[in-house]
């Protein structure tokens, strides 16, 4: 299967991150990549002490504003909204490890509370995920993330965390 049959079976949205734009340099996503790893390596969350867990579910619209798309993946910068109300910013990078499998996904969701961290694999709707780390009052978060595309420039995110 070539590269291009298997981004039809990603959802509409991220096959438009990676058809969209063109091509720029593999070298500035594979430094996004890294990054973005060194990142979530350092804001790893801590194990819960026994005790009183809480929840959060956090609700939001992803409103793409910029996407790029190399050969090996693509990244893509997003403005949240709930209520109307801008409320933070994510970046989805996603990167083409092999052509038989999905791609590896990891985004960043910053909130006025902090950051949290996600690896995602692409659905047939929109992407799935598991918090990797957090920092702010989110440190020490256990969570994940659920993304269904709406069109190819808005995704409805539900974030669910426990601490």
């Amino acid at each position: 299967m070539n590269q291009h049959a298997h981004m039809q079976r990603m959802p509409a949205r991220l096959g438009s991150i990676l058809r969209r734009r063109p091509l720029r340099s593999a070298a500035g996503l594979i430094g996004a990549v890294t990054i973005a790893g060194g990142i979530a390596a350092a804001v790893q969350p801590a194990a819960q002490a026994a005790g009183t867990s809480h929840h959060t579910v956090i609700r939001l619209t992803s409103i793409s504003k910029d996407m790029t798309r190399v050969p090996i993946g693509g990244v893509e910068v997003d403005v949240d909204k709930s209520g109307g109300k801008v409320i933070g910013a994510d970046t989805l990078i996603c990167r083409v490890v092999s052509k038989k499998k999905p791609p590896k996904c990891a985004a960043t969701v910053d909130l006025s509370g902090g950051v949290l961290l996600f690896t995602a694999t692409p659905t047939k709707t929109g992407a799935v995920g598991r918090l990797t780390g957090a920092s702010g009052k989110y440190a020490g978060s256990t969570g994940s993330i659920r993304a269904t595309s709406e069109s190819p420039t808005r995704t409805k995110v539900v974030i669910r965390l426990s601490k």
